[in-house]
């Protein structure tokens, strides 16, 4: 190992960018409101008015970079209320702490960093940890970048005092932590001064309850933290127990009227809550298993045998306890130690709380994901160059991060910097098999993933080692040189052992195996720059407004989970399909995809990618798949026909204004319920209502007496209001005045949408509202639908039929329909204006 004779260059160059140009000249900027609401009660829970984003970008995304990244008071001057603010604070701080660190060759190379690293991050190729964002470049604010901590604890009081401490402050920062408990005495030893010890267990609820006080990085995204206990602690089996415990008594009390929801006021008496709990297995355990032999339980002061238990019964224990929890995971020691880079420092004990990274105890890991649908064409070809291109940029920031940011305890500060771990990874690989035709877990999506994962990691540690002949490999290299090597000699060979090869392009292959044997020359000759590289974090498919049965009402997909949040959310409903009601465990994001539109004979709109495939009857009777792409004129799709699931659910309204807009308004009441009778007035409103800022106004043939009687009798109930009916040329206004009543209406979600942002004047969408929707009540379904029917339809020749401007409505009122059992037919018309209008009869 040597360093060059000549100080060589990284070798950063433009890929995305030109010199001179700025790289946000590049993307189209606009202003938008960004305003989250609490999902309990529909008030506002954060507002920022006229904030920039690039256009592409969603409002979901918008919104969180404005409630979460943005620093500085709400309000004040000093808010950031632009993402170049942002992304100049982050990548600014970066590009200077390199150029002061000497990590680029010259000017060019630092300008061309800085140009590349801001354009990746403001075009969403890839995004840094949450605390790089929360903290770099913020004056005043420890710069903390790392997003993971493994820590380590003792057997002394001292030292289990100082883990809680330790943790606090890490979630705090923005992070989270896990630790390997194992060295604590069991429950079954003695305390030198006598008595029995308490064992990890039950120091494991302190822990817990800091957790879940502390909010990290002063947010309101809760701490994330991770507790291990090897398979061989005499505590094993109340460890795997502990949470199965807590969780049956949560149900129980959730089903005697208590709040135990995330975060609800009762929940936090629940313990254990807080934690990933996980199993360290060893190889020798998994032997036992599999030849049903005991397992003996050692003893953690002496290492003597404390008792004996049946390898499979306690197996069992793990996997039920699991099934009914989701807790504990499995940790397979043996092999992750394996795959060590620094086996002579110490071996691996523990990870972070998601478990994608794995090093020495005391440890910190920074992590970035790119993504991975933005380096794939419309004609499904991934670009290899510019991928490997974004891993330089980003994992050189990663680089020059490790080595200025500020770590919680010194313990870490010294292991980070001497060992100089990194987390880059990808996000949307789900999205990215789709896209490609490919089943999630199919032969053909394993090969991709294997690839992609291996030009990446490959790519990533020949960097490091041509940044290793520029700034010297890291401080604990020499120590570790032959497990370092070696490994990466086994990441090697295995590059050209992936199952199903066949499947991905030869090009993707051939550059992992070629990034390999350059990590491997040039980590010979120059060592490498940092001890780990890669990491891979956790990040069915349908359009995100598909109207979807389940037991919880027809909702939207996107409603559902968050689309801009974690690639696999959990979630609990029950769904129906063809093969009955099935229960949804995960949420998962797939990203964005070009949409096409299938129509079928009755108008019924099916929609998808290309890729997406659907159930089609063949000439047998028999179901069977069929892609998108694959479909032809005269293929049959069965639909549900109604068959709603599930029992009513009570949909809470948000509570009304308690301010008194003007004079005369302190009559006005709102229900706090969705009801049939206010499904009815909303579903007039959508087919001929609007909404003012002094209240609503619904319109009505002229001659439609009841109907006027009727939304007066409404109008009345609902809100003690009398309403105000003022004739007008072949209609009669019917006016609802009260401010409050307008704020409410929207705050429900009640108004119709707009077409695009910025819009003003007429041509407003309407469309079936969520708190309808979420009822799964055919009562207050058909109330809806009589009272859109009232407004907008008609009877001819004995066939009830109604008239909308907005083929998405059209839509939403065709599934709803079929959700009840009646059949409709859609035909498309057109206007005395020359407008199309789709009938559904």
């Amino acid at each position: 190992m040597s360093l060059a004779p000549e100080r060589l260059s990284i070798g950063l160059r433009r890929l995305f960018t030109s010199r001179g140009v700025d790289p946000y000249d590049e993307v189209v900027w606009e202003r938008r409101d960004a305003r989250i609401s609490n999902w309990k009660d529909g008030a506002v829970a954060f507002e920022q008015i006229g904030v920039e984003f690039p256009q592409s970008w969603s409002v979901n995304a918008s919104n969180i970079v404005s409630q979460k990244y943005f620093r500085g008071t709400v309000g004040t001057p000093e808010r950031e209320s632009s993402l170049r603010q942002v992304v100049d604070r982050v990548a600014d701080t970066i590009t200077q702490w390199g150029a002061e660190g000497g990590y680029f060759a010259d000017d060019d190379e630092t300008e061309a960093f800085r140009a590349e690293l801001k354009y990746i991050l403001v075009t969403q190729r890839a995004a840094f940890n949450s605390p790089v964002w929360f903290n770099i470049g913020v004056k005043g604010v420890p710069q903390q970048a790392s997003a993971c901590f493994i820590l380590s604890v003792d057997d002394t009081m001292t030292s289990i005092l100082n883990w809680y401490r330790e943790e606090g402050i890490i979630f705090k920062g923005g992070s989270g932590a896990g630790v390997n408990l194992s060295r604590i005495r069991s429950s079954y030893e003695l305390l030198e001064g006598g008595g029995t010890a308490s064992g990890p267990v039950s120091f494991m609820r302190g822990a817990d309850a800091s957790a879940g006080t502390i909010k990290s990085g002063g947010k309101t995204r809760r701490a994330a933290k991770m507790v291990i206990l090897d398979v061989d602690h005499p505590d094993i089996e109340e460890f795997v127990w502990c949470k199965v415990r807590e969780e049956r008594k949560a149900r129980v009390l959730r089903d005697a009227g208590f709040d135990m929801d995330l975060d609800g006021i009762d929940s936090h008496s629940t313990q254990y809550q807080n934690a990933n709990n996980s199993v360290r297995v060893t190889d020798e355990f998994m032997q036992a298993v599999a030849d049903d032999a005991d397992w003996a339980l050692v003893a953690v002061t002496s290492g003597e045998e404390m008792r004996r238990v049946r390898a499979r019964d306690l197996w069992r224990q793990i996997a039920e306890a699991a099934w009914d929890c989701a807790d504990p995971g499995l940790q397979f020691d043996t092999t992750i130690n394996r795959w060590h880079t620094a086996h002579t420092t110490g071996r691996i004990n523990g990870s972070n709380p998601c478990s994608e990274y794995m090093h020495l105890d005391n440890s910190a890991c920074n992590l970035a994901s790119i993504n991975l649908l933005k380096y794939l064409d419309g004609e499904g070809v991934f670009d290899v160059d510019a991928f490997t291109h974004t891993v330089e940029v980003m994992f050189t920031a990663q680089e020059i991060l490790v080595g200025r940011a500020d770590y919680p305890t010194p313990s870490i500060a010294e292991t980070s910097r001497r060992f100089r771990q990194l987390g880059l990874g990808y996000a949307n690989l789900g999205a990215l098999l789709m896209a490609l035709g490919y089943p999630y877990d199919s032969a053909e999506g394993r090969a991709w993933a294997g690839a992609l994962t291996s030009l990446m990691t490959g790519h990533a540690y020949a960097t490091s080692a041509r940044t290793a002949s520029r700034m010297g490999p890291f401080a604990g290299y020499a120590d570790n040189e032959e497990h370092m090597l070696r490994v990466l000699r086994m990441h090697r060979d295995a590059s050209h052992q992936i199952d199903g090869a066949d499947a991905v392009p030869p090009e993707l292959l051939t550059a992992g195996q070629e990034a390999w044997d350059t990590a491997v020359r040039d980590g010979t000759e120059f060592g490498v720059r940092n001890s780990q590289s890669t990491v891979l974090a956790p990040t069915g498919c349908l359009v995100g407004g598909s109207l979807v049965a389940t037991d919880q009402g027809l909702v939207r997909l996107r409603s559902v989970g968050d689309p801009d949040g974690a690639k696999w959310q959990n979630v609990s409903f029950g769904v129906l399909t063809d093969e009955g009601t099935q229960e949804a465990s995960r949420f998962y994001v797939n990203g964005l995809e070009q949409v096409v539109d299938v129509r079928t004979s009755r108008g019924y709109r099916i929609a998808g990618t290309t890729k997406h495939r659907i159930k089609t009857i063949d000439d047998h009777g028999e179901w069977v798949w069929r892609r998108f792409a694959d479909l032809r004129p005269d293929d049959r799709v069965p639909l549900a026909l109604g068959q709603l699931i599930g029992t009513p659910k009570v949909v809470v309204l948000p509570p009304l204004s308690e301010k008194m807009a003007w004079a005369g308004e302190h009559h006005v009441t709102t229900p706090t319920r969705m009801s049939h009778e206010l499904a009815e007035l909303v579903g007039y409103f959508m087919g001929d209502g609007s909404l003012h800022a002094r209240g609503l106004r619904l319109c009505v043939t002229d001659g439609d007496d009841d109907v006027v009687q009727r939304l007066e009798v409404l109008a009345k109930e609902l809100f003690g209001i009398q309403v105000h009916a003022q004739p007008n040329a072949g209609y009669v206004s019917v006016e609802l005045h009260s401010v409050r009543l307008a704020e409410w209406w929207q705050a429900c979600g009640f108004a119709k949408r707009r077409p695009h942002e910025g819009h003003v004047g007429k041509g407003y969408v309407p469309h079936v509202p969520d708190a309808v929707l979420h009822s799964n009540d055919p009562a207050v379904y058909r109330a809806f639908l009589r009272g859109l029917f009232e407004a907008d339809g008609t009877v001819t020749a004995g066939y009830p039929s109604w008239t909308t401007a907005k083929a998405e409505f059209a839509d939403e009122v065709q599934t709803l329909l079929l959700a009840l059992g009646f059949v409709t037919t859609r035909s498309a018309q057109v206007s005395g204006r020359g407008s199309a209008l789709s009938v559904v009869r």
